[in-house]
């Protein structure tokens, strides 16, 4: 035993060079740099850098925030987005870059690893993206990570609406569609409040009329006090008042599953801060309160296997 721990301490030493030269170098003086032309734009009032230098088996990493004074237009964004991409694209290639653009209460963010996507496609994203941030408290995510297919950009709206229930949801969501519903290579997530709330997810387009119908069957007699968030494919999660009696629980869960298509449903609920229930095509988990437990009795039948958290 000693002499194999001997060996393989010896072999670590002599492999420890090697290794720690497979970091890449660092490009924290590349990074400052264009940190500072950042800074340096018109428009733009604060940039601060976050930068992480390359490990064994881990890159580099760049994180800027730009802050944007009020009166900055459309094209000091554009030449903020596009400056830092085509830095990311070229001194930080191999590094990956996250890009923060504070315009009031909105953000823009551009993701970078590796990326295909020539400069001019982020320009046009940026572009499209842009006349969206009159829709709400709107945040936009450009990703150029892992788009194979061309342009190799892809834009994620969310945004947070002035409603407060399913059907004003549904009619901000038809006023958006109309004016920009255009935008190509762009999904959409759209919402009562930033986090939780009713929302409508897409991740190509607007939420279709068809979404927008089936959010109004889910909807249909909730209680106040609810809320449900739907995407395209009908994949489902519906929070519920915490005073909900367990039987009252179940027969919602249960209109929905018939709706959704109990076998087939990818639908999750929850009672105000409790998990109580997952189905995922068949494979479910129960909470095993009293509300989870009545559940796997009444609904337990569209699962092809059943578990259940662990106990804290």
């Amino acid at each position: 035993m000693m002499k194999r721990t001997l060996i393989a301490s010896g072999l670590l030493a002599l492999l420890s060079p090697l290794l720690a030269g497979c970091a890449d170098p660092s490009r924290a003086d590349d990074a400052e740099d264009l940190r500072s032309r950042l800074a340096d734009l018109p428009g733009v009032s604060a940039a601060t850098l976050k930068y992480a230098d390359p490990a064994l088996l881990d890159s580099g990493k760049v994180g800027l925030t730009v802050h944007m004074e009020s009166t900055a237009d459309a094209d000091a964004v554009v030449e903020v987005v596009t400056t830092a991409y085509d830095a990311f694209t070229n001194a930080h290639r191999r590094e990956e870059g996250d890009l923060d653009v504070l315009l009031g209460e909105d953000t823009l963010h551009l993701r970078s690893f590796s990326s295909e996507a020539g400069v001019e496609a982020v320009r046009e994203a940026t572009v499209a993206a842009l006349p969206a941030l009159d829709a709400g408290v709107v945040w936009v995510d450009i990703n150029t990570q892992d788009q194979p297919n061309p342009p190799h950009v892809h834009t994620q709206i969310g945004v947070t609406v002035d409603a407060s229930t399913p059907e004003g949801l549904i009619l901000r969501v038809q006023d958006l569609a109309a004016e920009h519903g255009d935008i190509p290579h762009t999904g959409w997530s759209v919402g009562t409040v930033e986090d939780g709330g009713w929302r409508l997810s897409s991740s190509e387009g607007l939420p279709a009329p068809a979404q927008r119908a089936r959010l109004r069957q889910l909807a249909k007699d909730l209680p106040e006090g609810s809320s449900m968030w739907l995407d395209e494919d009908d994949a489902a999660s519906v929070d519920l008042p915490a005073d909900l009696a367990p039987e009252a629980v179940s027969d919602i869960a249960g209109r929905h599953l018939r709706l959704l298509g109990a076998e087939r449903a990818w639908y999750d609920v929850v009672q105000g801060e409790t998990f109580l229930a997952s189905f995922a095509k068949g494979e479910c988990t129960f909470d095993t309160g009293p509300a989870g437990a009545l559940l796997e009795r009444q609904h337990g039948e569209a699962c092809t296997s059943v578990t259940h958290p662990d106990p804290d």
